[in-house]
């Protein structure tokens, strides 16, 4: 299929930028959900070809020019894998998927701008997108992040069957973020446990207590980037540093 999803449409004014349906706002900005959507640590990360699989296999079973695996941040969504559309992410004044995100379950609109909510979306007006169908993707603990969406120029009155494969997508993607969760514990016990290796081979050795410690802060600031890490110790009524080899003289 040929996109015609190729250039932005023009914003709207800012008056009108982020004036979202109180109960759309009520979930979208909700402090838990947007915790939630953090801890995945999956907002403006690279591409992954397991995500970008999943997008073109949504856009083939419902047979249209785009699908989307987008995640809804505070005043925007931000598009982990795009099929047929050329953003990274958009503001949520021209989401779609927002009202899934509030919906809390799979949202079909067959023509959009037979739709008042959607009928004057720059989307619908300037893009011509007409057909719209998000299954909103949750965590363990029940958050609804973002979504499985899928576009196109053309009205479409999906089957039962596509609808539940769409479905079936959705959920391949939470297990994939999933696996990235797992991945990543697994990954920081492994690299605390060649730290604390490091560390005990080092007192073994004869290192002093110095370089030791010296040696936590450095591994410390590599796991945790942009911090600058001290070990202090009570002496005489005052702390005092033991180890900070990136704080500067000044502060020592």
């Amino acid at each position: 299929m040929t996109s015609s999803f190729s250039s932005p449409p023009s914003s709207r004014s800012r008056s009108d930028r982020f004036s979202l349906p109180p109960s759309v706002a009520d979930v979208v900005r909700d402090e838990r959900r947007l915790a939630a959507l953090e801890r995945e640590h999956i907002l403006d990360t690279a591409p992954e070809p397991e995500f970008d699989r999943i997008a073109r296999l949504a856009s083939d079973v419902l047979e249209t020019e785009s699908a989307i695996v987008n995640f809804v941040h505070a005043d925007r969504q931000w598009f982990k894998s795009a099929v047929g559309l050329d953003e990274k992410e958009t503001g949520l004044d021209v989401s779609f998927c927002v009202f899934t995100v509030e919906k809390g379950e799979t949202m079909v609109v067959e023509d959009l701008a037979e739709d008042e909510r959607f009928a004057d979306n720059p989307y619908v007006t300037e893009r011509g997108i007409r057909f719209y169908a998000g299954v909103p993707l949750e965590t363990e603990d029940g958050h609804r992040i973002g979504t499985l969406c899928v576009l196109d120029t053309e009205p479409h009155a999906p089957s039962q069957e596509s609808l539940r494969q769409l479905s079936d997508l959705a959920a391949m993607v939470e297990d994939e973020l999933r696996l990235r969760r797992e991945t990543a514990r697994r990954r920081k016990v492994e690299r605390q446990q060649e730290m604390q290796n490091t560390f005990l081979e080092a007192i073994a050795t004869g290192a002093g207590t110095e370089e030791v410690l010296e040696g936590v802060c450095r591994e410390t600031e590599r796991e945790v980037l942009g911090t600058r890490v001290s070990i202090l110790r009570l002496q005489d009524s005052r702390l005092r540093h033991v180890a900070s080899p990136s704080l500067p003289a000044k502060y020592v």
